[in-house]
């Protein structure tokens, strides 16, 4: 059984459906969509989140917890959009001509 995707973009929107053509644009938005899912039950083939390429800036440390586990049937999968190369940021990039001397 083919599982449930949603996507994650840079340029999506939490507000949106999570589809290919209208993505979460956060890892909390697809988390958030699942747990409302599993209000039901979780579909046979369980779900995928994919991430579509690029750097996410995250401010948060992105938290799942035991309601957010799927089962070994119905499994809960984050990960890259096929071929497309995500990164996952914590910090922020200082720009050299932000530093003076003293």
């Amino acid at each position: 059984m083919k599982p449930v995707e949603f996507y994650v973009a840079r340029n999506g929107d939490d507000g949106d459906p999570g589809t290919m053509e209208a993505p979460f644009a956060t890892l909390e938005g697809a988390r958030d969509a699942i747990q409302t899912l599993k209000q039901g039950e979780l579909p046979p083939g369980g779900v995928t989140v994919r991430l579509r390429g690029g750097t996410y800036m995250l401010d948060d440390s992105f938290r799942l917890s035991a309601e957010d586990s799927g089962t070994p049937e119905a499994r809960i999968t984050y990960c890259a959009h096929d071929g497309e190369a995500v990164w996952l940021v914590g910090g922020r990039e200082l720009k050299a001509e932000s530093f003076v001397p003293v």
